[in-house]
């Protein structure tokens, strides 16, 4: 099953002042959205389950129709012009996301909705959305370019061209509603999609061999973090991603010369790199870096360094073993090494789940 944020949106009597084309008066309501379920704190990088976090922000657009609540915008004639465009909304009082300044419901006719996560994306992104009678609407970032990835001590910390507190972004959208709406209509659901692609990398040993092994580099060589999403109604097709150039770069998950020494390999807590997002594209190779012991308690001067490297798979839709990293898919890429070679098991879990066995897919 996938699994994603629901949010919905509703409304909160408030008097403010805004610029518009359309008439208030004391009585007027404004446009928020409430997240069903909240978090406490900020969870910059990836966002687990269905809560989403108060300290967070989205983008809002929406599309105005002289046509009832219920109408749908493929056959709506009704359809005029952008109402919110691209506006940021932020947690306020009671549970609710609202624009700052504040906007409110239009006095007459309804409302068709889209946006997408974190309202903060990188400068480079440019953000627009196509909600027109006879097409299918849909949500289009050009230029959104991906953090850097920076480990410290088991967590992943501040990207050198960020000037955030955390790590990469988790881009999500929410589809068009299916149907305009008013501020009459109670609570409308709004559902949001994870974009890109989640991987986490264990590294362990074989029981008896613990203390042997201690990983001093991970790379994964020539990877994109640079593209263009289209997001089409999650119903109707699986969002797009394009990329403008052949421009590759070697993304460094870890490196002893950076982050410090990792500990030495065990059977069962072995050595892990969590939450690297990345934009859906063909699978790279990892590079492994590692020191290697002739035996337990030997001395420093005995280690040697050694190099390993694999192609990594994939998954998809149809639960096929492909050269392709797929959208909201949350891999797992297990490394075990013994006293000949090092092992790879692939799995991937929740986001979306399919595991893989020897390199074998496992329907669960």
């Amino acid at each position: 099953m996938k699994k994603f944020l629901i949010l919905a949106a509703a409304v909160a009597a408030m008097a403010a002042c805004t610029k518009s084309e359309v008439v208030y008066d004391d009585n007027d309501t404004e446009i928020g959205l409430a997240p069903v379920n909240y978090k406490a704190t900020k969870l910059w990088g990836p966002i687990d389950g269905s809560d989403y976090p108060v300290n967070e922000n989205f983008a809002v657009f929406a599309k105005h129709t002289t046509s009832p609540s219920g109408t749908s915008s493929k056959t709506d004639v009704g359809i005029t012009k952008w109402y919110l465009k691209d506006v940021e909304f932020t947690h306020m009082e009671d549970k609710i996301w609202h624009g700052n300044p504040s906007y409110y419901w239009p006095k007459t006719g309804s409302l068709y909705f889209m946006g997408y996560s974190p309202a903060e994306i990188n400068d480079g992104a440019s953000v627009d959305c196509v909600i027109e009678t006879n097409y299918d609407p849909y949500l289009v970032i050009n230029g959104f370019e991906q953090n850097d990835y920076s480990y410290t001590n088991g967590a992943v910390q501040t990207p050198t061209n960020s000037g955030y507190p955390n790590q990469m972004w988790d881009l999500m959208w929410f589809d068009p509603s299916a149907r305009s709406y008013t501020s009459t209509d109670g609570v409308p659901s709004i559902t949001f999609h994870h974009a890109l692609s989640r991987m986490r990398f264990v590294m362990t040993c074989d029981e008896g061999l613990e203390d042997l092994f201690r990983v001093t580099k991970v790379v994964l060589k020539g990877v994109r973090m640079k593209g263009n999403l289209t997001a089409y109604d999650n119903s109707k097709a699986v969002p797009s991603w394009t990329f403008d150039d052949n421009n590759t770069e070697d993304l460094t998950l870890y490196d002893v010369n950076v982050n410090g020494n990792s500990t030495w390999l065990q059977n069962n807590a072995g050595f892990n790199i969590e939450d690297v997002l990345l934009i859906p594209q063909t699978t790279a190779v990892i590079e492994i870096y590692y020191d290697q012991k002739p035996y337990k308690n030997a001395p420093d001067e005995l280690t040697s360094t050694h190099l390993y490297t694999a192609t990594l798979s994939g998954g998809s839709d149809q639960e096929n073993i492909y050269n392709q990293w797929v959208y909201s898919r949350y891999y797992t890429y297990q490394f075990q090494f013994d006293a000949t070679e090092i092992k790879l098991t692939p799995t991937i879990v929740d986001w979306a789940e399919l595991t893989f066995v020897n390199g074998q897919i496992q329907k669960n």
